[in-house]
């Protein structure tokens, strides 16, 4: 088990896990955008050690990874208001939504950095599963539901590593500070 800081908005109904490079004060300096800034907050999470615990590891995530997802966006565009069976690719750092799992050309796609992802799917959504995803974008919304939690952790874990691991850095592996290295820093 580790523990893991989340950002939570909409009065918690959608946790972001935050990635290990990722600045705290950048993340809630932003929730003055949010249109209801008192919503959103800071929350740590005891994490079981199966679930996310890549994101902590020196192992290179997978370069590719696919699947069969329920998936509805919003505004509706391409999908609709209902929820569909897609095949979703993550790929060189993007999303991609393919036709079916043989095609060669995605329908739609998009840049994993102008993304924010946030587990769980607001409930007047009306999510077909209880494991889903909200991918939020600058004017746009896409949920993805999960067959099964470590199916999500799976998704989770490849999303946040595409979007913030560079690919051409050298493995580093994270080391714990102790209380006794706080106090020889200097603020």
């Amino acid at each position: 088990e580790f523990w893991l800081t989340f950002e939570a908005i909409e009065n918690g109904e959608l946790e972001r896990p935050l990635h290990p490079k990722e600045k705290v004060l950048e993340q809630a300096l932003q929730w003055g955008k949010l249109t209801d800034p008192s919503s959103a907050f800071l929350v740590m999470k005891k994490i079981p050690s199966g679930e996310g615990a890549i994101l902590f590891s020196g192992l290179k995530s997978e370069a590719q990874k696919g699947g069969l997802l329920k998936c509805r966006e919003e505004p509706p565009k391409l999908l609709g208001n209902k929820f569909q069976e897609r095949y979703f690719l993550l790929q060189n750092r993007k999303l991609l939504l393919m036709k079916d799992k043989k095609s060669m050309k995605p329908e739609r796609e998009w840049v994993l950095t102008s993304l924010k992802l946030y587990v769980g799917i607001r409930k007047k959504i009306k999510a077909p599963t209880q494991w889903g995803l909200t991918l939020v974008m600058d004017k746009q919304q896409l949920f993805l539901c999960f067959s099964k939690q470590e199916e999500l952790w799976e998704w989770i874990t490849s999303l946040l590593r595409a979007q913030h691991d560079d690919p051409q850095a050298v493995t580093v592996t994270m080391r714990r500070h102790s209380s006794s290295d706080l106090t020889r820093q200097k603020f």
